[in-house]
């Protein structure tokens, strides 16, 4: 399933085609355990400023009929909430991104572990004893170098 973009944010071509989707999330409400939604029904972005708004209501009403969501909205979709705020132009990421899903399925760090897919031969992160074990993707000389580039 490729996600949707910008006005082409209607329902996906379902679960099971083949791009998984693989989120987890803290359970806001039992600590110490974690959220995995399953079931996917949709994937949805936006790489328009106009887009923004309409994409963020469709989620709204899913999770109004019993859909779970989990997604990000982006620092550069703040010109949708007011255009008096300026962004640089040109975004990698979508300016907003959100997946739909019918169920969550709660459980501790070792459940976890089992359930989740090991990355690819990406080392973004390992399988370990408890749940994940994330290593930075850049060193920590680079990081700081763009960092002070944003800054600028």
């Amino acid at each position: 399933m490729q996600p949707r973009t910008d006005t082409d944010v209607g329902q996906g071509d379902g679960p099971g085609d083949g791009d998984a989707v693989h989120l987890v999330m803290p359970d806001p409400s039992c600590p110490g355990r974690w959220i995995l939604p399953q079931g996917r029904v949709d994937v949805m972005s936006a790489t328009r400023v106009d887009a923004v708004v309409p994409l963020l209501e469709r989620v709204e009403r899913a999770v109004s009929e019993g859909r779970w969501a989990a997604g990000f909205v982006s620092y550069d979709a703040a010109p949708a909430f007011d255009a008096a705020l300026v962004v640089k132009p040109g975004s990698p990421i979508p300016l907003v991104w959100f997946a739909l899903f019918d169920t969550v399925r709660s459980m501790d760090a070792a459940e976890l572990d089992g359930a989740m897919p090991v990355p690819g031969a990406s080392g973004s992160s390992t399988r370990s004893g408890r749940a994940w074990e994330w290593k930075a993707s850049v060193d920590r000389a680079p990081y700081g170098r763009a960092l002070a580039r944003i800054h600028r």
